[in-house]
C-alpha cells in the first residue's frame, strides 16, 4: 500500500496518509517518510488516550486519495463511526478515493471457516458487500520462507503480538526441533563412527598386505572391490599403480612429503553430499624396499558407507519432520483446549463489560469436576463479576437514594425562595424565609460531609490504630450529649473497662456521636454505653428505652439512605448507621441491630422493658 501511496505521488497525485499504523516496524516507519500524513484524533476512553483516524480532518483536506490502513478496525467508543470500514464509506461519498488493507480472515463470510483451523473467533469483519464494492482488489500471498524473512527483519508482528496459541506452538516446534536435532546428530555420529571403524579396518588390513608385497618384491595384490593401489618413490614417481589409475597421482605434494617423512597420511576423496562417483578413503605409509624408501598408498571405495550415511539422513530427516508435525499438531490442539475456556471466559467479560448482557446474574461457565488453574481462574472471575455486580446494583441504589433526599431540600429551598420573590415580603417574613433556607443547606450540608465520609471509608483508607484509654474516648465523645439527655429529662449512663485499646479514633468518636445521636432523636428512656474488651475485642454498645426498630427495618438498617418510617418525619438523611457498619468494617469488624425484647434486662436494668441497642465488635 505504501509503495503505491510513493508511485502515485511521484505521478503527482494528491495523496495523504489518512491513518496507517507501523507498529514499530523498521521498513514501515520508513516507508512512511515522504507521505504526507493528516493528523490522527485523539480520544480517552477508560482512562487512556488512544488515536484514531480524523474523518473530519481528511474530508476537510480532500485529497484526491487517503491511504487506510486495517479495515477491519473497530474504532474507540466516542468516535464518529463504530468501525473504520464506515469512515472509509464517508470518504468514497466525499469523492475520496481509498487505498485500504484487510486480511483475508476479517472478511465477515470466512468467520466460521476461520474459527475451525485457528480455534479464534475473529472478532473485527469486514462486510463482504464492502469488499465487492472495491474498484481494484489486489491479493498479496507469501511462501513461508519469504515470512520468516520478514519476521527476521521485523516487518511483521513481533513475536509478544502472536496469539497465546501460536507462541505455544513455535514454543513447542522449537523445543522439538532442538530435542531432534540433537538425537538425529547423536544417531548419526553413532552409525558413522561404525561406518568408519569398520572401512578403516579394512583399509587397515589392505595397506599391511601391500607393504608385506612391497618389502618382498611381490606383485601388489587386488583388494576389496574397487580398491586402488599405488607406490611412489620419495620424489613423487609413480613406481607401480592400479589400472584404474596409472600415473595420476593420488597424494597431494604435501601429503607425500609428510609421508616421506615417516607420517602416515589419511584422507577421504569425494564428499558425501551431492552424490559423486569415485569416493574413496586413502591411506598412506612409507615402506622400506631393497634399502629404498617408498611411499606405498591403499584406497579403498567409501559407496557402501556413503550410501547408508545418505539413507539414514534421509530416514532421520523425514522421521524427524513427521514427529515435529505431529507434535506441533499436539501442542495446537492441546493449547487450544487448555485456552478455550480462557478464550469463553473473555467473550463473556467482554460481554459484561460491553453492557450486551445487563442481567445481574451473568456468569461464567466453570466447570464444577475439576480443579486446575483454568477452573481457578473462572471461579476467581465469577467472584469478581459477583463484587461487580453489587457494587453496580449499590451504585444504582445509592444515586437513587441520593436523588430523592437531595431533591426534597432542594424543592423546598426552591419553593421558599419562590414565594419569597412572588409579591413584596416585610422583613420578618423574609428573615423567616431565609431561616427556612438556611436549615435546609444545613441539611445538605450534613448530608455532603456524611457521603464525603462514608466515601473515604469505603476507598480504602487506611485507619491509623493508636493506643487509646476507653475512659478518654467514651468520656468525652459522651459529655457532649449529656446535657441534651438531661434537658429531655432522661439519664445518660456510661460503663467501661478501665483498658487501653488501638483503634482510630478520629473515626470511632463520630460512630459513637452518630449512636447517641440517634438514641436521643428516636428512643426514649435512659441510654447506657458499655465497651468491653475481652481476647482482643471491643464490644461497643449503645441502648435505650424507646420502642426499638422496626422488624422489616432490620436487614436494612445499615444501608445507605435507609430510614425507618417513624424516623422520616424527622431530620436526618439515613445515612448514620452507614457511617457506624463502615467505621467498624475498616477496623475489621462488624456492626449489628437489634431489639432488647420484653422480659429481658433493659438498658437500666429493669425486667420487661423493650428498646433497641446498636453493637459494634472490632480488634483491638
Amino acid at each position: 500500500m505504501l509503495s503505491e501511496a510513493h508511485r502515485r505521488v511521484e505521478r503527482g497525485t494528491d495523496c495523504v496518509v489518512a491513518f496507517v499504523e507501523h507498529h514499530h516496524r523498521p521498513r514501515t516507519e520508513v516507508m512512511l517518510h515522504g507521505l504526507e500524513q493528516v493528523p490522527r484524533k485523539e480520544l480517552e476512553y477508560r482512562g487512556t488516550v488512544f488515536t484514531e483516524m480524523d474523518v473530519d480532518a481528511v474530508l476537510a483536506r480532500r485529497p484526491q486519495v487517503a491511504l487506510v490502513d486495517e479495515l477491519p478496525h473497530t474504532n474507540i467508543p466516542g468516535s464518529r463511526n463504530t468501525k473504520r470500514w464506515q469512515d472509509v464509506e464517508e470518504l468514497l461519498a466525499a469523492g475520496i478515493d481509498v487505498i485500504s488493507t484487510v486480511n483475508i480472515q476479517h472478511l465477515e463470510s470466512l468467520g466460521d471457516v476461520v474459527e475451525s483451523i485457528t480455534g479464534i473467533r475473529q472478532q473485527e469483519t469486514v462486510p463482504d458487500e464492502v469488499v465487492r464494492r472495491a474498484d481494484q482488489i489486489e491479493l498479496v500471498d507469501m511462501s513461508p520462507p519469504a515470512l520468516r524473512r520478514r519476521m527476521a527483519h521485523g516487518n511483521i508482528y513481533k513475536f509478544q503480538r502472536l496469539p497465546v496459541v501460536g507462541r505455544l506452538v513455535l514454543v513447542v516446534a522449537l523445543a522439538m526441533t532442538l530435542v531432534l536435532t540433537g538425537a538425529a546428530g547423536l544417531v548419526y555420529w553413532r552409525v558413522e563412527t561404525a561406518l568408519d571403524s569398520q572401512l578403516d579396518e579394512d583399509l587397515a588390513a589392505y595397506q599391511q598386505t601391500l607393504d608385506r608385497a612391497v618389502r618382498n618384491g611381490q606383485d601388489l595384490p587386488a583388494g576389496p572391490n574397487g580398491s586402488l593401489r599405488q607406490v611412489l618413490d620419495t620424489d613423487g614417481r609413480v613406481l607401480r599403480s592400479s589400472a584404474a589409475v596409472r600415473d595420476q597421482r593420488l597424494l597431494t605434494p604435501a601429503e607425500r612429503v609428510a609421508a616421506a617423512h615417516g607420517a602416515v597420511v589419511r584422507r577421504d576423496i569425494g564428499a558425501l553430499l551431492p552424490i559423486t562417483d569415485g569416493t574413496l578413503r586413502l591411506r598412506a605409509e612409507r615402506v622400506t624396499a631393497d634399502g629404498q624408501p617408498r611411499i606405498v598408498i591403499a584406497a579403498v571405495q567409501r559407496g557402501h558407507r556413503d550410501e547408508a550415511l545418505r539413507e539414514l539422513l534421509a530416514q532421520l530427516a523425514l522421521a524427524s519432520g513427521l514427529t515435529l508435525l505431529a507434535a506441533s499438531y499436539v501442542g495446537y490442539r492441546a493449547a487450544r483446549a487448555a485456552l478455550r475456556p480462557v478464550e469463553r471466559y473473555r467473550v463473556g467479560a467482554a460481554a459484561l463489560a460491553d453492557g450486551a448482557d445487563a442481567s445481574p446474574g451473568l456468569r461464567l461457565e466453570v466447570p464444577t469436576d475439576r480443579d486446575d488453574e483454568i477452573t481457578r481462574l473462572g471461579n476467581t472471575l465469577n467472584r469478581m463479576l459477583g463484587r461487580l455486580a453489587a457494587s453496580a446494583a449499590r451504585e444504582h441504589q445509592f444515586i437513587a437514594d441520593a436523588s430523592h433526599e437531595l431533591r426534597t431540600p432542594l424543592t423546598l429551598m426552591r419553593a421558599e425562595l419562590d414565594v419569597a420573590l412572588h409579591r413584596p415580603r416585610t422583613a420578618e417574613e423574609l428573615t423567616e424565609t431565609l431561616r427556612a433556607v438556611d436549615a435546609e443547606t444545613r441539611r445538605l450540608v450534613t448530608l455532603a460531609n456524611a457521603l464525603l465520609d462514608l466515601e473515604q471509608l469505603g476507598s480504602g483508607e487506611r485507619i491509623q490504630r493508636v493506643p487509646t484509654t476507653l475512659d478518654r474516648l467514651l468520656d468525652d465523645t459522651c459529655a457532649q450529649y449529656r446535657t441534651a439527655a438531661e434537658r429531655d429529662g432522661r439519664t445518660l449512663t456510661v460503663t467501661y473497662d478501665h483498658a487501653t485499646v488501638r483503634v482510630d479514633p478520629r473515626w470511632l468518636e463520630p460512630a459513637v456521636g452518630t449512636l447517641l445521636d440517634n438514641a436521643l432523636r428516636h428512643g426514649r428512656g435512659a441510654i447506657v454505653v458499655r465497651a468491653e474488651t475481652r481476647d482482643g475485642r471491643l464490644s461497643l454498645s449503645v441502648s435505650d428505652e424507646g420502642p426499638g426498630f422496626p422488624p422489616d427495618f432490620l436487614p436494612h438498617a445499615f444501608d445507605r439512605f435507609s430510614r425507618a418510617e417513624a424516623s422520616r418525619t424527622t431530620a436526618g438523611a439515613g445515612l448514620g448507621l452507614a457511617l457506624v457498619a463502615a467505621v467498624a468494617a475498616s477496623h475489621g469488624g462488624t456492626a449489628r441491630a437489634e431489639n432488647i425484647p420484653p422480659g429481658t434486662t433493659g438498658a437500666m436494668g429493669a425486667a420487661g422493658v423493650k428498646g433497641a441497642a446498636v453493637t459494634l465488635d472490632v480488634p483491638c
